[in-house]
């Protein structure tokens, strides 16, 4: 066996040939290749079974292989894993393979990140630049928005048995090509994770057709559309339904492949419009600045049912769809205004009245707590603070009644706040009522809140106002209500008292451009930009992920000072004050990393010898790590850079951070050299200590 093909035989185990694929094509619209089966040899390219995924309700993190995999819609920005659509090798000695990921079934707005094996990624004009190699791109890609028009991979179909009646129209895909090396692809095909800005939708409010809306969306018209997180525009979308179209025929074929599919005058555009206003309203932050009122971003699946995935677009804005005789209302979470105010005159004191003022035991509520989807850790779900009140549990006899509520289309912990929030206020406001009601109580429907002030029940002052949940109307023209309490202070929020800082974060702070870096916590993972060299943000791009604390006192040497053979020199030095133990920011166990400027390399100087020591007052300071224990993040030994202000290689240690370490402690780089005079350490050095 030639030795590439062995080495190809890591990625794809025992496919070697072409023939081993056996791609029995799902034609659908237009001859495209939906879904593929495999052969025996293609499951296990994965080393787990084919089809399991992590997969839950709004999140989608692992790669699907099947036959059968359900229908998927992204809105707002999401994570998805894709289902596998093709597989093939190609290239001298099968060095190459090509993979077909089906991201969503419907056109997107874009791709907006990448994660390999759990490690962002850059992606670059086609290309993932951390497996460029030797001049060699060994991991590209080829991004399809899934336009009803789009035409088939002219370059997938010359290198493999994929043809020009391949298109994928209206399936927004991805073709990945892999070029084999051996120090790349350690673990075999590599797990894929697409950051992926989703479903374009319709919006009446930029309709000049509809009342009250002004722009050139048009319902009838998908190329007119934009995309949008708004929870009430996708979830009116997602009742209407995603539907596939071929406009390639004669007539044009429609097909809907997910969604409900409910006409549009049964989903009223006016009652849409108002939710989405409101969604988009602006929201005050603690920390200052604001966040959009109700945003989402989730993967729908066609798998789950309908009153569940309404449930994740209804909770990620705190509303809710009520039936007002057939028709579908849109309703966002914010106060309201009674509509009218019903009397004991407007009660058939004939017919059933209840009023239960409490709810039974397995219904309190005082606490809520769940998980919500979390951008700074990758896209997985975490845990918001729970949402409680002593006040209230004192009420209910001092016992905290706590119930869950996931949050998997919110993106944000303040939002998943927000929303917790106003569900267990509104829990907390008990009162239910049923009534039948004289013809004047006609116009209410269901969402409408009212005013009861009833003299027999002694709701006179304060009276109590609430919300219609159901409605009949009966043969008589009588109305008979089903209801619950209600008030506009379910939705009050003043950040200051009411926004829970998450367990220590509060000195969490993104520096804007300009800013400074000292004594913030940022998201950040190094300085990536040369021209960095005051230790400040000057670039957007000078910026990437990871968690990273940037102490207040970075005290250095300064430039063109000798480090001798003879004796230890501090390279640079930190000086930690009331290091936070928060987990989240430094993990017990982490690592301790220094990241300095060095001026060009004017001495040749050769280092023998590192250390980091640990200096917390005392007359002796502690050997924390010598040579041997001293690891070289970007190479196995120290190389000076060669241009001015260049960022030097990572150095790190075991430095333990936990409850152990507390008050100041300060710790030092400190190295010796062998030849060359002097090594040059700019004075705007910058440090830092991250989890890795």
């Amino acid at each position: 066996m030639p030795p590439v093909v062995g080495a190809v035989g890591t990625f794809i185990a025992t496919l070697t040939a072409k023939g081993v694929v056996a791609a029995l094509f799902a034609t659908a619209i237009g001859k495209a290749i939906m879904y593929t089966a495999f052969s025996v040899g293609v499951n296990l390219l994965f080393s787990r079974k084919p089809g399991v995924t992590s997969f839950e309700q709004g999140i989608q993190t692992r790669l699907q292989v099947a036959s059968n995999v359900t229908r998927k819609a992204i809105y707002g920005r999401a994570k998805t894993g894709g289902s596998l659509v093709f597989v093939d090798e190609a290239g001298t000695d099968n060095a190459d393979l090509y993979l077909v990921i089906a991201l969503a079934d419907h056109k997107c707005e874009g791709l907006a990140g990448l994660y390999v094996n759990g490690r962002e990624v850059t992606l670059s004009a086609g290309v993932v630049t951390e497996f460029t190699t030797g001049g060699v791109d060994h991991m590209t890609y080829t991004f399809y928005d899934g336009d009803a028009t789009q035409t088939y991979d002219t370059a997938l179909a010359t290198a493999t048995a994929w043809t020009s009646a391949h298109h994928l129209k209206g399936v927004c895909y991805v073709i990945v090509k892999l070029i084999w090396n051996t120090d790349l692809f350690t673990t075999g095909i590599p797990n894929f994770e697409w950051i992926v800005d989703g479903r374009l939708v319709y919006d009446p409010r930029a309709d000049s057709t509809v009342t009250g809306g002004s722009g050139s969306h048009l319902e009838g018209d998908e190329s007119t559309w934009e995309f949008s997180a708004n929870p009430a525009l996708c979830l009116r979308d997602y009742l209407r339904g995603v539907t596939m179209t071929d406009a390639s025929v004669s007539p044009a074929v429609s097909q809907r492949v997910l969604g409900m599919g409910v006409a549009s005058a049964k989903v009223p555009v006016a009652d849409a419009m108002a939710a989405a206003t409101i969604c988009d309203e602006s929201v005050s932050l603690k920390a200052g600045g604001s966040e959009t009122r109700y945003e989402c971003g989730v993967v729908i699946d066609s798998g789950d049912a309908h009153r569940e995935n309404i449930r994740l677009l209804t909770s990620a804005m705190a509303g809710a769809v009520h039936d007002q005789a057939g028709e579908l209302s849109i309703v966002a979470g914010a106060a309201s205004t009674s509509i009218l105010t019903v009397t004991d005159d407007d009660i058939v004191w004939t017919q059933d009245f209840s009023y239960e003022p409490k709810r039974g035991r397995d219904e309190i509520v005082n606490a809520v707590s769940g998980r919500y989807v979390d951008v700074d850790e990758q896209y997985t779900d975490v845990e918001y603070p729970t949402r409680a009140d002593t006040d209230d549990e004192t009420a209910d006899g001092g016992q905290r009644w706590k119930t869950d509520l996931d949050l998997l289309a919110v993106q944000s912990n303040t939002q998943a706040q927000r929303v917790a929030e106003i569900f267990r206020r509104s829990a907390r406001l008990q009162g239910k009522l049923t009534f039948t009601g004289t013809p004047r109580l006609l116009e209410l429907e269901a969402g409408d809140w009212f005013t009861f002030s009833s003299a027999r029940y002694g709701w006179t002052s304060p009276t109590k106002v609430f919300r219609v949940e159901t409605i009949t109307h009966n043969g008589d023209l009588s109305v008979t209500i089903g209801a619950q309490e209600v008030a506009s202070t379910i939705y009050d929020w003043t950040p200051a008292s009411d926004e829970i800082t998450p367990a220590g974060q509060d000195a969490l702070t993104v520096p804007a451009l300009g800013d400074s870096y000292a004594g913030k916590y940022i998201e950040t993972g190094q300085i990536a930009d040369d021209a960095v060299t005051d230790a400040k943000v000057a670039s957007a791009a000078a910026i990437v992920p990871s968690k990273i604390f940037r102490p207040a006192d970075t005290a250095t040497l300064g430039s063109d000072t000798a480090f001798t053979s003879t004796s230890w020199a501090n390279i640079v030095s930190v000086a930690l004050t009331n290091v936070p133990t928060d987990p989240a920011i430094l993990i017990n166990g982490t690592s301790l990393v220094f990241e300095f400027l060095s001026d060009a390399a004017d001495s040749a100087a050769t280092v023998a010898d590192w250390r980091i020591i640990e200096d917390d007052g005392a007359s002796t300071a502690t050997i924390v790590e010598k040579t041997g224990g001293l690891t070289f993040i970007n190479g196995t030994s120290f190389v000076e850079p060669d241009t001015t202000n260049e960022l030097s290689p990572d150095y790190f240690t075991n430095v333990l951070f936990g409850a152990t370490l507390s008050g100041s402690v300060t710790y030092r780089l400190q190295a010796k050299i062998t030849t060359g005079s002097q090594m040059n350490i700019d004075t705007t050095t910058v440090l830092g200590v991250r989890a890795l």
